[in-house]
């Protein structure tokens, strides 16, 4: 057996009750005395950093590999048997003498609580988080403090068990919410729904990933499995590139559920507008934006593409091939890419597979997007070479060459600039960077305000190459 910590934060609700006072003492010193009337104080050393996960918005995602919970139980701290095991659903997957063997682990130190641990067994593993309170009330406290466990458990697997820590963290700070807000964990009148509440927690995770709960008239609970959880930061979202929906939208009331600027956003998301002209079209802050659509993305209902530029050059990849034998992927595509309205609906008759896949083909190096559209028309056969490539991007059959501007060194207009920003936009064209960094640096000086602007610009500047890598 091993036993793990982990001093990451717990995600807190935001239910309380007027008459209990929350007071963050050090987690060694138990001795402190509690204030006059009968309130509860929690037992640790650090604040918590609320990351709250509500309910399912958007479509389904298939949690391939994360293994379901074996078993959920609930601990505590008794003054005259010791460290207990109170309620577990279903019962029994850890015996008796099982939890006996790591009681010491389930309710430890003083120095330990408030602190995730897992503790891997045999045949399974279980991810706990310890916590004590201090309250005067010596009819449910007798010795002025006690101390409780909400465990998860599951199987010893290489499955991906890490998503069920900030679930199990946030758990326990429900726990410890409705111990303040009523007693519910000590008081015997609330105590006895303590088995239903985990058998509801125990099935709706392993059904739906996610679980709503009315434990009491004020505070409901809400567990949400999330699956980008992986302890790596989302990817910086930048106003040039497009976010597009990797989980279909079944009906309006899922954008209902979300904040009003959420809900604002997401009806523009079609795969084709950039983060900046959904802002524009919104009239909301690019930076909110962006910060939307990376919330988005880290709860997987969203992937980021870049954006298409009829100056850059796509060419496809080995993964065409599979596509190729992917006939749940080829309906997809024949609905994504047909040509719409204005009114984003599709217009005209169904595109053939033949046609996008021969498409798909016939991008090479050495031919823009501009003059792939000149050769081949795909209007012809009703589709959008936008939609056509952000498909393709999204599912990594082909590849983007952007165009990098390089300055002629021997210019005679160069010699005579005496701006300065200018001056070194020009010395920044030297062929490492692309025509998005370079408008996201100098688009508001230039008065270019996308790539495609400053693309013409430079063309009918008359001294510049580009370079497509």
């Amino acid at each position: 057996m091993s036993v793990s910590s982990d001093t990451s934060t717990a995600c807190s609700s935001t239910a309380t009750c007027s008459s209990v006072v929350t007071a963050h003492s050090p987690a060694i010193n138990l001795s402190d005395e509690g204030p006059s009337s009968p309130s509860i104080q929690r037992i640790e050393d650090r604040a918590s950093d609320p990351n709250e996960c509500t309910g399912r918005l958007l479509g389904d995602y298939q949690y391939t590999d994360i293994p379901n919970i074996a078993s959920i139980f609930f601990a505590e701290f008794d003054e005259h048997k010791g460290p207990v095991m109170k309620f577990q659903v279903p019962y029994p997957v850890i015996s008796e003498e099982q939890f006996s063997s790591i009681s010491n682990a389930i309710i430890p130190k003083p120095e330990i609580l408030c602190r995730l641990i897992k503790i891997i067994l045999e045949d399974c593993k279980i991810i706990g988080y310890p916590f004590g309170l201090i309250c005067q009330k010596k009819d449910l406290y007798p010795r002025l403090k006690r101390y409780f466990n909400v465990c998860f458990v599951v199987p010893k697997t290489d499955g991906d068990d890490q998503m069920y820590e900030p679930l199990v963290q946030k758990c326990a700070e429900y726990f410890i919410e409705l111990e303040q807000e009523c007693y519910y964990l000590s008081d015997e009148k609330y105590k006895q729904k303590i088995p239903h509440m985990l058998k509801c927690i125990y099935e709706e995770i392993n059904r739906k990933k996610e679980c709503i709960y009315q434990a009491t008239d004020i505070t409901k609970i809400y567990l949400k499995l999330c699956p980008s959880y992986r302890g790596i930061e989302p990817p910086k979202v930048t106003p040039y590139v497009v976010p597009i929906f990797t989980r279909e939208i079944e009906d309006n009331s899922f954008i209902q559920k979300m904040d009003v600027l959420s809900q604002k956003i997401i009806p523009k998301i079609n795969g084709i507008s950039c983060v900046k002209d959904i802002a524009n079209e919104t009239e909301i802050d690019t930076d909110l934006v962006s910060r939307c659509i990376r919330n988005l993305h880290f709860y997987e209902c969203v992937g980021l593409v870049p954006i298409f530029l009829y100056s850059n050059t796509y060419v496809a990849t080995e993964e065409l091939h599979n596509f190729y034998h992917n006939k749940e992927l080829k309906q997809e595509c024949l609905e994504f890419v047909q040509r719409r309205n204005s009114k984003n609906q599709p217009t005209g008759e169904l595109p053939t597979f033949s046609d996008i896949f021969r498409l798909y083909m016939s991008m090479r190096c050495g031919v823009s997007m501009h003059d792939w559209v000149t050769e081949q028309n795909p209007s012809q056969f009703n589709i959008d070479e936008r939609r056509l490539v952000q498909f393709g991007m999204h599912y990594k059959f082909l590849r983007k060459l952007s165009s990098h501007p390089v300055a002629y060194t021997a210019s005679p207009d160069q010699k005579d600039i005496n701006n300065r920003v200018l001056q070194k936009f020009i010395s920044s064209c030297d062929g490492t960077h692309s025509l998005e960094d370079l408008v996201l640096e100098f688009g508001a000086a230039l008065r270019c305000y996308n790539p495609d602007q400053l693309h013409t610009l430079l063309v009918n500047a008359g001294y510049f190459e580009f370079i497509s890598k």
